[in-house]
């Protein structure tokens, strides 16, 4: 009996040992795909395709190895946008709709990460796509990251674009509107980021014209 119960014990150690390897060595890869991103998006620099495709191949072994991690769905959906650029144009369409696919399935995992749901509304947008996904993007964003200001910045810095106001629903120019105000209310930094990033993509002053803030204080904090 003893003997028995040693080989079962040995067999369900081997079994834990092997699913902790195969999870470490998942994260050996995810974490070299997240250092790289985050040097990358810090020195606002872009690397050389075959870099990218590198490290596709890197976190293509974390997924293999941990299928249901909502974060290397989301790492490989920002990577696919670093080279999105740099691919040919025929490819563009499907590639965005990979990511869509990424943050989607992210999503089913982790339903109330903002950034996942600010990613979304980022790639519905470049897609010109402000239809009831868009909003429901949207939604989940303000619901679980309103006051997340790397989020929010996306989420205008897609939004706000020449020529987007306009198709996007009333209700969610509003829900910006708002965001936006509540941001620069409570964070006078961040409200200095919101317009550093509206002054460099040179939308400032469409967005000051066009956004009824719900506050005096936000309002002067961000338009003047």
């Amino acid at each position: 009996m003893n003997r028995l119960f040693g080989s079962v014990f040995l067999l369900v150690l081997l079994g834990c040992s092997a699913i902790s390897a195969k999870w470490m060595i998942a994260d050996f890869y995810g974490e070299r795909v997240a250092l790289s991103l985050d040097h990358w998006n810090r020195t606002n620099t872009s690397p050389d395709l075959d870099i990218l495709d590198r490290h596709l191949e890197f976190i293509s072994q974390a997924r293999k190895l941990s299928p249901n991690s909502a974060r290397y769905m989301e790492l490989e959906a920002q990577l696919r946008l670093k080279r999105l650029f740099d691919i040919p144009f025929i490819d563009f369409v499907q590639e965005l709709n990979i990511m869509l696919d990424l943050h989607s399935s992210a999503l089913e995992h982790r339903p109330n990460w903002p950034f996942s749901w600010a990613n979304m509304v980022y790639v519905k947008g470049i897609l010109r796509e402000y239809d009831t996904g868009y909003e429901q993007a949207l939604n989940g964003f303000m619901k679980y990251g309103a006051y997340e200001a790397a989020g929010l910045l996306r989420v205008i810095s897609i939004s706000a674009r020449s020529g987007s106001w306009q198709n996007i629903s009333e209700d969610a120019r509003e829900q910006i509107y708002l965001a936006t105000a509540n941001l620069a209310e409570l964070n006078r930094n961040m409200s200095r980021s919101v317009r550093r990033h509206l002054q460099d993509q040179q939308l400032l002053t469409q967005f000051c014209e066009e956004t009824p803030f719900y506050t005096e204080q936000g309002r002067s904090r961000i338009c003047g």
